[in-house]
């Protein structure tokens, strides 16, 4: 045996402090024990391995414990992750394909807002009427400016979307990266994107025209962006908080029900990051602070602008009780979590498996209390909130995100065997859920509502008043009428109502149980469309409004019904479904004072 050598690399910087205690102790004992250089080396670098698993960040990137290490080389570990991504995207390819003609009727509400505002700046569904019928400010301007240059605005709604959609896979791939880095962990990064991918939410509301995706990728790059805060490496800088709180402003804007997702990241950061408590307190106000200005800076011009402290569609939506506002929110919630976003399901059901094993506990139990609390935040805004009417899991697409970054770091945390069990099972039910969603066509209030907007523009007189509920497609098609939203998400006096009495059982879904037949007829509108966008007879009322309206002896007096059979619009193929050759417009007209 020869003397000791200290090994080349600095111990003073490679080890930490309790490690180098333990290598000087080692030193002294190595001389009298007689033991070589490449002994003693092995036992320093196995010291380092244990410090790199307990502190793995101080070493530069996680590394998997040893069991997780797969035994295969490199080049097949690439091809798994390949074959997750391939998957992931024939998924995609598959939802798109399948709902490739779906449009929603509400898109066409904020497109009315839109051409307004291009042609005449005026940010209003009737022109000179101002009330705030929208909750994505951004997302509205945004298409206008598309417009503006010349863009078809059902084209310009789906490519804002698109963008929106390149930015939430952008944000899942890059926070995936950060803490999954090692080459081991790409099957379990791939399939955090895989899950993005494969949520039938997110082709859907790519073509629906709603706000919906763009919305979710700025929560999703909030979210990604506050990540540091729950390393060991430099979890004290406030960078993440600056760039996070920017990007859940630009979330508010884009959807005001943000607010609850940067909420719960600003709690669990002030909750479960690594720095010291005033430091996480600084990142927490840093990230709440920056969203606050910007709605305060909001909620001033929407003061000065619509005379209002909250959007209209607020007053529409949830001035009603809580027990009506819940009355299909758990079915809506099954639905969503089964069929729409499989992948945010299973990777709310991986957090045991990260949170039970003390290695991954110690490491990354902190980011998935604090993914978890985003998750849960937004549940129970959607659970208070009543849901939605409109189909795959619209005001749950903001979980999307961090759902799926729990997925890949709770199959990160099994070994190689057991996580390709798991990959196979998350991939088998995200095909599962894709095949078994029902494809949708156009949204029938778009469709039929696009027909009858059609009519009205080349039959009825300009300037026409309009009482309907369908406050999309028909207003849309027929730009130069005035109309009265008789569901209220557009109309002050309807939308503020209160002590709405529950009289119809459509007022259940939400966003439908505003009604006030009494405000509509004062304003003596020239044409009523009751019920749905091609119209019912007053004997079928759908919602409030319809049932006030037939039972008012003003409205029996002074309003005849017409019927007419309208042709199908081939030129826009409704869906997969066949539809009839016509529809039968219903409505009425005013005889008293009437309509030319």
């Amino acid at each position: 045996m020869g003397q000791f050598d200290p090994p080349s690399y600095n111990v003073s910087t490679s080890v930490p402090i309790f490690g180098r205690v333990i290598i000087n102790i080692f030193r002294t004992t190595a001389k009298t024990a007689g033991l070589n250089k490449s002994t003693l080396t092995q036992f320093m670098h196995q010291t380092k391995q244990i410090y790199s698993l307990r502190d793995p960040e101080r070493a530069g990137a996680l590394k998997l414990p040893d069991n997780s290490v797969p035994a295969t080389p490199f080049s097949a570990v690439r091809i798994e992750a390949a074959v997750v991504l391939a998957i992931g995207l024939a998924l995609f390819v598959w939802n798109f394909y399948a709902n490739r003609y779906f449009y929603h009727d509400d898109a066409l509400i904020s497109l009315r807002y839109a051409i307004n505002f291009v042609t005449s700046s005026d940010l209003s569904w009737n022109s000179g009427d101002r009330v705030e019928g929208y909750t994505n400010f951004l997302h509205l301007i945004a298409v206008a400016g598309l417009i503006d240059l010349g863009t078809d605005p059902v084209v310009a709604s789906r490519l804002v979307n698109a963008l929106g959609a390149a930015g939430l896979l952008a944000a899942v791939w890059i926070g995936l990266k950060h803490l999954l880095p090692a080459p081991a962990d790409a099957p379990a990064r791939m399939l955090g994107v895989a899950g993005v991918l494969g949520a039938v939410t997110v082709p859907v509301w790519i073509l629906g025209g709603l706000e919906t995706i763009p919305a979710a990728a700025f929560l999703t790059a909030g979210v990604v962006s506050l990540l540091s805060s729950f390393g060991v490496v430099h979890p004290e800088r406030l960078r993440g908080a600056i760039i996070g709180g920017v990007f859940f402003a630009l979330a508010y804007l884009t959807r005001p029900d943000a607010v609850m997702m940067n909420l719960a990241a600003g709690l669990g950061v002030l909750a479960f990051g690594r720095a010291s408590f005033w430091r996480r307190f600084a990142q927490c106000f840093i990230v709440g602070a920056i969203p606050l200005m910007v709605i305060g800076l909001h909620v001033w011009w929407r003061t000065g602008y619509y005379d209002d402290l909250l959007p209209n569609t607020f007053h529409a939506k949830v001035g009603v009780d809580l027990a009506t506002r819940m009355a299909d929110v758990w079915r809506y919630l099954y639905r969503s979590a089964v069929l729409a976003i499989p992948a945010v399901t299973l990777g709310v059901l991986m957090l045991p498996l990260i949170l039970g094993r003390r290695i991954w506990r110690m490491r990354l139990g902190r980011t998935a209390a604090y993914l978890a609390g985003c998750v849960l935040a937004q549940g129970i805004y959607v659970i208070w909130s009543g849901g939605d009417h409109m189909p795959a899991a619209r005001v749950l697409a903001g979980v999307i995100g961090p759902g799926c970054l729990l997925l890949g770091l709770g199959a990160a945390t099994l070994g190689r065997g057991a996580r390709q069990i798991v990959i196979i099972a998350s991939l088998s039910v995200m095909v599962l859920a894709a095949f078994q969603s029902r494809p949708l066509g156009m949204n029938p209030a778009a469709y039929i509502g696009r027909i009858v907007g059609s009519y009205i523009a080349d039959t009825w007189p300009e300037g026409s008043v309009v009482a309907l509920n369908t406050a999309g497609s028909t207003p849309f098609m027929a730009q130069n009428n005035v109309y009265i939203d008789m569901l209220g998400l557009n109309d002050r006096e309807i939308g503020t109502r209160e002590d709405v009495p529950i009289r119809t059982a459509r007022q259940s879904m939400s966003g439908h149980s505003k009604g006030d037949g009494a405000s509509v007829l004062r304003r003596t509108p020239d044409y009523i469309i009751l019920g749905p966008a091609e119209g019912r007879p007053a004997t079928d009322p759908w919602f409030l409004s319809d049932l006030e309206i037939s039972e008012s002896p003003d409205f029996k007096a002074c309003y005849a019904m017409h019927q007419i059979e309208l042709p199908r619009d081939k030129s826009w193929p409704a869906g997969p479904a066949p539809v009839q050759a016509s529809l039968t417009f219903t409505y009425y007209k005013r005889m008293c004072g009437a309509a030319s």
